[in-house]
């Protein structure tokens, strides 16, 4: 299963986005269930994040924190940062399937919150990154080297 992670800066938890991702008991399920496979690491808004995806990696496996009850990290792998950051709407419309279903855009944040890690169908990650090659295309057209 594909997935997102949201990732922020001074969120509080362990993370080395490149290597490892902290988190609390809530997300193990899900997060065991992102072995093997990709996600897209999304910045939120939150303590001045670009409200934009910002790479795509591995989760290689999961395991306990062994100095924090309950808290686990997924170990990651084969990090890809993107040439620039994908927005998380696009011309009023959001990347993931599920954010488009909510007919109040100002719901959206509240869907989100406790949402941190999450499957996203292969579609919606594969839209994700043809439209950052898209751009990334647009932008070497316009400033080639």
């Amino acid at each position: 299963m594909k997935g997102i992670l949201d990732t922020k800066a001074n969120s509080g938890y362990d993370d080395e986005i490149m290597r490892r991702y902290h988190f609390p008991p809530q997300y193990r399920t899900v997060a065991e269930e992102l072995v093997g496979d990709w996600i897209v690491y999304r910045e939120p808004r939150r303590n001045g994040g670009r409200r934009a995806y910002i790479a795509v990696a591995r989760v290689l496996g999961v395991h306990a924190d062994p100095s924090r009850v309950g808290y686990s990290y997924a170990h990651i792998g084969d990090y890809l940062p993107f040439d620039r950051p994908v927005p998380f709407a696009y011309n009023g419309t959001y990347a993931e399937g599920v954010l488009r279903e909510i007919n109040n855009p100002s719901r959206v944040g509240a869907y989100l919150q406790g949402k941190s890690i999450r499957g996203v169908s292969e579609s919606d990650f594969l839209g994700n990154r043809s439209r950052r090659s898209r751009r990334d295309a647009r932008a070497r057209q316009r400033n080639p080297s």
